[in-house]
């Protein structure tokens, strides 16, 4: 007997009829066979389907001429299926070697369509932070995990890039739309995504979406927390690491270690200097040295307090540790005793620190800068007091005192105030400064018509030890005004 074989595959379905390669697509589900083989012998056809696995087999005569037809039960699922052939001559002569199956693609309608179309109604959507909503292309957001969706064909697949790099697909839903959430956080940079379309049968892509930019700029969770130093290492360190999350760390030439308050140090000057209790049983302090210590927040706060003793300078960063506050104890006129600088005092007593942070700023971090510094019981919050800033020790320029439990009027000029006024005295903001303080009821009268403009603005109130002081700013001389809360203020012309 000779082999059967299968001569034709014929696409009836669809746009594009015809031919099928062995191997090529069809959209035909039961497409028509024809073959030959010796004449009056019985072709049997086995079907395999997608998963390679024989379905069925079912057998036809081979005509007068040695030709055969035959058609298959109906594809049920998009794949790959084969035809194998076997036959039985007349004579009982079996041929049983498949050979070569004949392969076809089965596709469904879309076998005929050129590449999909591009997606469209592409949108980024922000659900983090206060602002939330639909980007504008070229926006910035705080959502490292934006959603991104639009539309295209039903059953499609969607790629997406990320400034040229694939992040994930996902495929279009029923209703022709499709969205996609990043598993893995953007980086705070600015980020340029696209989609391509692609048919999972035929493997045609779309041309790329125009890209949509926008800019990653997340901030720190705000968190609330404290750290007492309680238990801690004595190991002398560059970095300390606590349970609160309150990361510790030396700048310059020190270590860092948790200690008892009662230590006693030599500084370079070979001074000594005592640390009084005052309750603090442990405090962290940098020794060996003349850096400082930086406190790395487990988040972003919005006030931070704690206790400190020898130091020379506090600063408060940002969450990118950009300065937003600096401030110069005055340990002279507070509750402790000595000279901050090269000379160590044997007397130093603890003194307290708050800062709460402008309206759209968070604290990220803050250092106290001096050899031999002391902190303990630092604090850091969600919320706070109004106070920008606040400190144990009192403000030290007496200039202008009316405190004598007298109802007082000061009449001051402008070189009254100029003969006075003193750059960053008590707040680090690179303005002339100067202070008033007084009884309740007293009465500053300030002559405005000497000044560039007329008036002098309320920006806000501070605390200094026990008093508290209204603060006025002057924009067009770079001044500002430090008057006790009760004093009352009246611009003359």
């Amino acid at each position: 007997i000779s082999q059967p074989v299968i001569d034709t595959v014929q696409d009836n379905a669809g746009n594009t009829q015809g031919l099928v390669s062995n191997g090529g697509l069809t959209d035909d589900n039961r497409p028509v066979l024809t073959g030959h083989a010796e004449a009056g012998s019985r072709v049997d056809i086995h079907v395999f389907g997608p998963g390679g696995k024989e379905l069925y087999h079912q057998s036809v005569t081979a005509g007068n001429d040695g030709s055969w037809t035959y058609q298959p039960e109906a594809f049920t699922t998009h794949g790959n299926y084969s035809f194998g052939i076997t036959g039985v001559d007349q004579a009982g002569n079996a041929w049983r070697d498949y050979g070569d199956k004949f392969t076809v693609k089965y596709v469904g309608s879309n076998q005929d369509a050129d590449a999909p179309d591009t997606a469209t109604n592409i949108q980024v959507y922000d659900d983090v932070g206060t602002l939330q909503g639909d980007l504008a292309n070229g926006s910035t957001t705080d959502d490292n995990h934006p959603t991104i969706s639009g539309n295209a064909t039903a059953g499609d697949l969607i790629m997406i890039s990320d400034n040229g790099k694939a992040i994930g697909s996902v495929t279009v839903d029923s209703k022709g739309h499709w969205s996609f959430t990043p598993t893995t956080a953007l980086s705070n940079a600015e980020h340029s995504i696209t989609a391509v379309v692609k048919d999972p049968v035929t493997g045609k892509v779309s041309d790329a979406t125009e890209a949509f930019h926008f800019t990653v700029e997340t901030q720190a969770p705000l968190v609330s927390g404290h750290e007492y130093f309680e238990g801690g290492s004595d190991d002398s360190t560059d970095t300390l690491v606590f349970a609160s999350g309150l990361q510790v760390s030396n700048v310059g030439d020190s270590y860092l270690s948790v200690i008892s308050s009662s230590f006693r140090a030599e500084d370079p000057n070979n001074s000594k200097q005592t640390i009084l209790g005052d309750n603090h049983a442990s405090g962290i302090s940098n020794q060996g040295g003349e850096g400082g210590i930086l406190f790395t927040l487990p988040g972003a706060a919005q006030t931070i307090s704690f206790d400190y003793a020898v130091a020379q300078s506090l600063t408060i960063y940002d969450t990118n540790h950009n300065v937003i506050a600096h401030m110069v104890p005055d340990y002279n006129n507070g509750s402790g005793s000595g000279v901050i600088g090269d000379a160590i005092s044997t007397d130093y007593s603890w003194c307290h620190f708050e800062y709460t942070a402008p309206q759209g700023v968070t604290i990220g971090s803050f250092s106290v800068d001096s050899g031999f510094s002391w902190v303990d019981n630092v604090n850091w919050s969600t919320s706070g007091s109004t106070s920008p800033w606040s400190q144990s020790t009192d403000i030290n320029n007496e200039a202008f005192d009316l405190t004598n439990h007298a109802h007082n009027t000061l009449a001051l000029s402008y070189n009254d105030v100029i003969t006075h006024a003193e750059q960053n005295l008590y707040i680090q903001d690179g303005k002339e400064q100067f202070a008033i303080k007084g009884d309740n009821g007293d009465v500053l009268q300030l002559k405005v018509a000497d000044f560039d403009h007329d008036s002098w603005i309320n920006t806000g109130s501070v605390s200094a030890g026990v008093v508290q002081y209204d603060v006025y700013q002057h924009a067009g001389d770079n001044l500002e005004m430090l008057i006790q809360h009760g004093v009352q203020l009246h611009q003359v012309i």
